[in-house]
C-alpha cells in the first residue's frame, strides 16, 4: 500500500517515526517533500503524490490545521481524489487540538487518538485498513465474476430451451448454479508460507557469547552485547515481515495466517528475547544512573500481542542507551 503523510513542519520528528514504522511493515511511504524531483511545479508534484497513494494520513496538531498551513492544501488534494474519506483517510492526533479546529472532512471518519506509542498504533491501523481495502477489492472482483458466470449460464440455458432440448437438461444444468446465482467455489486450501530465499543470520551473533553476569562486564563488552541483541531483534522481526509478504490465498485465509504468524512472533519473542531485553535494559539504566546520565524510560513489555515494529524499536532503544556509556 502507498501511504501519503501530511504533517506540519513542527511535527516532523513524530512524522519520521511514523513513516519508519509504516515502512517496516512493508508499505511505501511518501513523507519527505524535499525528495521531490526538480522540474515540475511543487503543487503539481504533491497533488500527483496524493493521487498515486492508496491511503492519506493527516497528522492533527494546532499547526497542521491553522489557516494557511500547506497541510490543508494537501488535504484538499485528498478530498478531490476521495470525496468520501472512509477507508482512505486516517486522521491521527499527535498533539492536542480543539475539535472545532479540525476540518469536517477529517471528523467524518474515526480519528485515531493513540494512547501509547504513536508510531506503533498508527502503523497497526494502516495494516488494518490495508487488509480491509484488499478484502473489499477482492469482494468486488468476486461479485463481477459471479455476474459474468450467471450471464453465461443464462445464455447457455436459453439456447438449450430454444433448441428444444428436454427440460430435464435444463434442470441438470441449473444444479450447478448456487442460490445466489454463483458458480460453486473451489475447495479452500490453507495458505502457503513460502520459505525465505536465504536464512537470516547475523555474523556478530555467533562471534560473541552472551555474558553470564552483565554486572561483571566492562562497558565495552556490554555495548557489544547490546549490538548483538539489537541485531538479533532486527533479524527476528524482518523474518516475520518476510513471512507475511509471502502469504497466499484468499483475503480471509491471509488474515487467519497472519494472526498465526503474530501469535508465533509473540511466543518466540517471549521465550527467546523478553528476559534478555529486560535484563539488559535494567543493567544499562543502572550504569547510566551511576554516571548521572539521564536515560529514557524503562522498557515495559505489556501482556497480549505485541507488533513487530514495537519489538524492533526496543532494539533501537537499547542501542541508544548503550551508546551513552563511556
Amino acid at each position: 500500500m502507498k501511504v501519503f503523510i501530511a504533517y506540519a513542519s513542527e511535527d516532523r520528528k513524530v512524522a519520521e517515526s511514523i513513516a519508519f514504522s509504516i515502512r517496516s511493515r512493508g508499505h511505501e511511504v511518501f513523507f519527505d517533500r524535499d525528495d521531490l524531483p526538480v522540474g515540475a511545479s511543487y503543487d503539481q508534484q504533491i497533488e500527483l503524490a496524493v493521487k498515486q497513494s492508496d491511503l492519506f494520513i493527516f497528522l492533527i496538531s494546532p499547526d497542521s490545521v491553522t489557516n494557511g498551513a500547506y497541510t490543508l492544501t494537501e488535504l484538499a488534494f485528498s478530498r478531490k481524489k476521495w470525496p468520501d474519506p472512509n477507508g482512505r483517510v486516517l486522521p491521527v492526533i499527535v498533539r492536542q487540538t480543539p475539535r472545532t479546529d479540525v476540518p469536517p472532512y477529517l471528523t467524518a471518519v474515526t480519528i485515531l487518538e493513540p494512547r501509547g506509542n504513536i508510531a506503533a498504533e498508527t502503523s497497526a491501523e494502516v495494516d488494518s485498513m490495508s487488509m480491509s481495502t484488499a478484502v473489499g477489492s477482492r469482494s468486488k472482483h468476486r461479485n463481477l465474476q459471479a455476474a459474468i458466470i450467471t450471464s453465461v449460464i443464462g445464455i447457455f440455458l436459453g439456447i438449450i430451451a430454444f433448441l428444444g432440448i428436454p427440460a430435464i437438461i435444463n434442470w441438470e444444468a441449473s444444479r450447478y448454479v448456487t442460490v445466489r446465482g454463483r458458480a460453486p467455489l473451489p475447495e479452500i486450501k490453507p495458505p502457503v508460507l513460502a520459505a525465505p530465499a536465504h536464512p537470516v543470520s547475523s555474523p556478530v551473533q555467533s562471534a560473541i557469547t552472551e555474558p553470564s553476569e552483565l554486572t561483571e562486564q566492562t562497558n565495552e563488552d556490554v555495548r557489544k552485547y547490546t549490538y548483538v541483541i539489537s541485531q538479533r531483534l532486527h533479524d527476528f522481526t524482518h523474518q516475520y515481515y518476510d513471512d507475511v509478504t509471502h502469504l497466499t490465498g484468499s483475503a480471509d485465509q491471509i488474515a487467519i495466517a497472519k494472526l498465526t504468524l503474530d501469535e508465533k512472533l509473540n511466543r518466540d519473542f517471549r521465550q527467546q528475547y523478553e528476559p534478555q531485553i529486560l535484563r539488559l535494559d535494567a543493567e544499562l539504566s543502572r550504569r547510566l544512573k551511576i554516571l548521572k546520565i539521564n536515560d529514557s524510560a524503562h522498557i515495559s513489555i505489556p501482556p497480549g500481542l505485541i507488533d513487530a515494529s514495537t519489538i524492533g524499536q526496543w532494539g533501537f532503544h537499547l542501542v541508544k542507551l548503550a551508546n551513552q556509556l563511556p
